[in-house]
């Protein structure tokens, strides 16, 4: 593994390759030498997080339990959001809730403090943003101490065991991204053509960040050591972050992703009127894939394909045996 294709390693063993301290030098070295005097949302942000955490770069103390980081941008979903906060705050796995606050010319609203428990205030953080962009939902955060950070957007609502379910099941395979909508794709090398499209069954290779848990180190990965240009694709086409991470985290792992099925339903605020409802969204996302990999894997498609559904344990029905019964089922179909 090597800093500028830490993304393709493609093997399970790549933390003992990974040297994200040495990595990033050489990445801020590489812009440098393209950008010259003008620095890089990359470097202002990296930069700043290094300087703060030392010699902690990719240091997480804390297993049994989870971070949130929420991405938020309009004001007016403000007291919406303040609910989902307390609504995460009373799972006793969740450590700390970040608001990542993309508007940088808006104040964070004072209500946002509003439904929550004054016990509670040092358990939520908000992290106010200097750049307005997407890859903003990935930066490294100061303060994270658990190794587990569940992302979801502020239209999301998913049931507290649900969530503490799907915590545990990102603990048994925790480089995977593990979460709740599972999404296709296809690439093909020698057009480049790509798809992307919503599925009802197995395969998937990609789980959407609007709910999913990661590693913590990922973040300083996507962030960091990217190529900023994928990053800056995102921010001309205002899509597509989570596709680029979902590419990196498979590219470097080897690891599919996995679908959690909740138990109880789940809210999805963002089907009435969110970015995905668009005509021209799909093939939006069917062009970003095709970009990023012939542009950033070399036209090697990182994306694996994944046919593992995960539920929590239910008693199977075992009837006793009846041959008549069996016999209607079988001729019947």
């Amino acid at each position: 593994m090597k800093p500028w294709n830490f993304h393709t390693y493609h093997d399970v063993d790549w933390k003992k390759q990974y040297d994200p301290s040495s990595f990033y030098k050489w990445r801020r070295m590489s812009n440098d030498l393209r950008r010259l005097f003008n620095p890089s949302r990359q470097r202002m942000v990296c930069d700043s997080y290094l300087e703060s955490v030392s010699d902690k770069i990719g240091h997480f103390p804390i297993h049994n339990r989870f971070s949130v980081l929420i991405s938020t941008y309009n004001p007016e979903r403000i007291e919406r959001l303040s609910l989902i906060i307390r609504h995460l705050l009373k799972s006793t796995k969740v450590h700390t809730v970040f608001v990542t606050w993309h508007n940088p010319a808006l104040e964070v609203p004072d209500t946002l403090y509003q439904d929550i428990k004054e016990e509670d205030y040092d358990r939520v953080k908000v992290l106010v943003q200097t750049f307005d962009s997407l890859n903003n939902r990935f930066n490294p955060v100061d303060d994270l101490k658990t190794d587990a950070v569940y992302i979801m957007d502020d239209d999301i609502y998913v049931d507290l065991e649900d969530l503490e379910f799907t915590f545990s099941v990102w603990q048994q395979r925790k480089d995977s991204v593990v979460g709740h909508f599972p999404r296709m794709h296809s690439y093909n090398p020698e057009t480049h053509d790509a798809t992307y499209k919503l599925i009802g069954k197995a395969p998937y290779s990609i789980v959407l960040t609007k709910s999913m848990f990661i590693r913590s180190d990922y973040l300083f990965s996507y962030t960091c050591l990217l190529d900023p240009g994928l990053h800056e694709t995102v921010d001309s086409q205002l899509n597509c972050e989570d596709l680029g991470f979902s590419m990196m985290a498979s590219g470097m792992s080897g690891v599919a992703p996995t679908f959690v099925r909740p138990q109880k339903a789940m809210e999805d605020f963002g089907l009435k009127k969110g970015i995905s409802t668009n005509t021209a969204h799909m093939p939006a996302r069917s062009k970003c894939i095709s970009d990023f990999i012939t542009a950033f894997w070399h036209e090697k498609d990182p994306l694996i394909k994944s046919y593992d559904a995960v539920t929590s344990f239910a008693k199977p029905v075992i009837r006793i045996g009846d041959w008549d019964r069996v016999e209607k089922t079988i001729l019947n179909n």
